[in-house]
């Protein structure tokens, strides 16, 4: 679902998307310094890593929104507090395969 989202609302590569998925014990994940187990809900956080000017705000505003809809869609009820980050990183300092975002861009 965050690929396809990635890929939808943000525009990035299929064949380069790449998803890390952990659960955590909610007994481990606190909000407002209570267990998600004590407080009977559902939390999310989710990071994605993109290319520093590659999105709008807008379409970054999009993603946020749509993966917290998925999100609620597939748990239910999620706390308020769940989490989407998407971190703009600089071309020159990553990339994958052994070549930067950066070199990908000069060389097409």
């Amino acid at each position: 679902m965050v690929t396809n989202l990635a890929v939808q609302a943000l525009g990035k590569n299929t064949a380069a998307a790449v998803a890390d998925v952990q659960f955590q014990d909610p007994s481990t994940w606190f909000v407002g310094g209570e267990s998600m187990l004590a407080k009977h809900e559902t939390g999310f956080y989710v990071e994605i890593k993109v290319t520093a000017g590659t999105n709008t705000r807008d379409q970054t505003a999009a993603f946020v929104k749509q993966v917290f809809e998925q999100m609620q869609a597939i748990f239910g009820d999620v706390v308020a507090t769940s989490y989407v980050v998407v971190h703009s990183v600089d071309s020159a300092n990553w990339g994958y395969g052994g070549q930067t975002q950066e070199y990908r861009y000069i060389h097409g």
